[in-house]
């Protein structure tokens, strides 16, 4: 009986911590990028939302295994066709925070060349963001969110039972969905945000 009633009380506490965290998430801010990530990209995926407020949390560290390779797998990319296509941006912020940047590869230019942007991604994978709540909390509330608006999506319940799975063995990256590949060709690297203001974005202003 008193294993039980403590049980309890910790449940009833780490509701309450959990409740005290959610509320200081802006989720009004967070609702405005789950609104225009969906607009800017109808063909994608709720794996691909997953991805890119996972990006915003964790950067390119999980990515990184072996640096030594970075430079060979980035310049494998720029050499596919798909890379370079007019309509592609030339960065987007991730996730709501925009602790990160995704900088399309299609920006590499005479003054931000393939080492130096190869560099900036290597450096961007020590940072770790700290946020008050755990990341499946976080994913919870964005899913609430969706939800709440009725925002509605192909494979919605399949991907959803998927990323469940997948946060039961801990904080997992997810890969692009096929449909959003197929349609945006996504051929980007993640930096800091800092990083990129102050070492990249002079680089295409320029």
């Amino acid at each position: 009986m008193r294993s039980f009633v403590f049980l309890l009380k910790v449940l009833v506490i780490s509701l309450l911590i959990s409740s005290s965290a959610v509320a200081q998430i802006d989720t009004a801010r967070l609702a405005n990028s789950l609104r225009t990530h969906l607009e800017t990209y109808p063909e994608g995926r709720l794996q691909d939302i997953y991805k890119s407020f996972y990006q915003d949390r964790f950067g390119p560290g999980h990515l990184l295994a072996d640096t030594s390779v970075a430079m060979y797998y980035l310049n494998r990319e720029l050499a596919l066709d798909s890379l370079w296509k007019d309509e592609d941006p030339f960065y987007e912020l991730t996730g709501f925070q925009g602790n990160y940047v995704r900088v399309y590869l299609s920006c590499l230019n005479d003054s931000l060349t393939v080492q130096k942007f190869c560099d900036a991604f290597i450096r961007s994978a020590g940072l770790r963001v700290k946020l008050p709540l755990s990341w499946a909390d976080e994913w919870h509330l964005i899913l609430q969110i969706i939800e709440q608006h009725g925002w509605q999506m192909p494979d919605y319940e399949r991907d959803k039972a998927m990323i469940e799975e997948l946060l039961s063995t801990g904080d997992q990256p997810i890969t692009h969905s096929r449909s959003y590949n197929a349609h945006y060709h996504p051929h980007y690297r993640i930096v800091t945000r800092e990083i990129f203001e102050d070492e990249i974005l002079p680089m295409l202003e320029h």
